[in-house]
């Protein structure tokens, strides 16, 4: 599933040999990538930049709309063992090669652009229209269990055991937006490495993870501050920890995701779809408010429909495409 017009013929052929291959690296400049295929690649990025800022929407769902799912994943996973001894070596452009580099870095600069675009609005929905954008995720995240619910292609006690723990999971951990959370670091590390890790996974969202963690919002508000030029210490600590966090799932649980995928697919999509599902009353925007008015419940529902199918039409923008096993690999 890679997209031919990014890269030129020798780097698409060095993407899809095996991982314990080196890249023959181009005595071509690393810059010299074409603008165009360049601006494709940062406008993908900003798309799955958008649909992982808001809970619910799934950044790996729109790398499989555009295109470009296996190649992230297959760049992702050639961060081992080869490119540290490449860097000790001091072959810094092989190294780039190894991984991709060109590729990983214009996505990932078009993910902080999608990202950082929608933080403020994000921020200011939830604070200021808490039951319609609570609605919203809602529609969002239900409808991402029936893409989930999708992938779990057999269905045993194994993967009934995996659905009813992530069930279990998810109810007793479901938070809420919380704007006087403050989470320790060492919290906040962990939970960059789970999120980042469910990110790249079609039909699940690391920002929904957040949300469960009751972490989505002060992320949101550090994001904002800094996007405005509101610098301070502790929010530089507060997304040091969280990158540092989502490196290490990176390193450490991309591979073990592969594995686990193309191994045990059922039980681990089981195990998500639990997870999902068990957190939805968290989601619930009627909770608190009262809403014994028609126009109280109206727009709420109107606005979860909206978003269920709007999730579902991205899908089927897709193809209905599930990560095969030679995706997961």
């Amino acid at each position: 599933m890679e997209a031919p017009t990014l890269t030129r013929p020798q780097e698409s052929q060095a993407v899809s040999q095996s991982d314990s291959s080196l890249p023959t690296p181009s005595p071509e400049p690393c810059c010299r990538v074409p603008w165009r295929s360049a601006v494709l690649v940062v406008l993908r990025g900003v798309l799955m930049g958008a649909a992982d800022a808001v809970p619910g929407v799934s950044g790996g769902t729109m790398a499989l709309i555009t295109g470009i799912y296996q190649r992230l994943i297959v760049a992702l996973s050639r961060f081992d063992a080869q490119v540290v001894r490449l860097l000790l070596r001091g072959r810094l452009r092989r190294a780039f090669y190894h991984v991709d580099g060109h590729f990983l870095a214009l996505l990932a600069l078009g993910i902080a652009l999608g990202w950082v675009g929608l933080a403020k609005t994000m921020r200011y929905l939830i604070e200021h229209h808490p039951v319609p954008t609570k609605a919203a995720f809602f529609g969002m995240v239900a409808a991402s269990g029936v893409v989930v619910l999708r992938m779990v292609s057999r269905w045993n006690a194994t993967s009934v055991a995996a659905l009813g723990l992530g069930v279990l999971a998810g109810f007793l951990a479901t938070g809420h937006f919380q704007s006087t959370l403050e989470p320790q670091l060492g919290f906040v590390f962990l939970a960059g490495a789970v999120a980042i890790c469910a990110m790249i996974l079609p039909g699940v969202s690391g920002m929904y993870l957040l949300v469960i963690l009751g972490l989505y919002h002060p992320v949101v508000q550090t994001v904002d501050r800094l996007s405005s030029g509101q610098v301070e210490a502790a929010d530089l600590m507060f997304l040091a920890a969280f990158a540092a966090g989502a490196a290490l799932g990176l390193l450490s649980f991309v591979k073990l995701l592969r594995w686990l995928l193309h191994r045990h697919k059922a039980p681990t999509m089981a195990a998500l779809l639990g997870l999902m599902l068990g957190s939805l009353h968290g989601l619930w925007p009627w909770q608190a408010e009262a809403t014994g008015t028609a126009p109280g419940v109206a727009l709420p529902l109107g606005v979860m429909v909206v978003s269920f199918a709007v999730v579902l039409g991205l899908e089927l923008l897709a193809g209905g495409h599930k990560p095969r096993g030679k995706e997961s690999r």
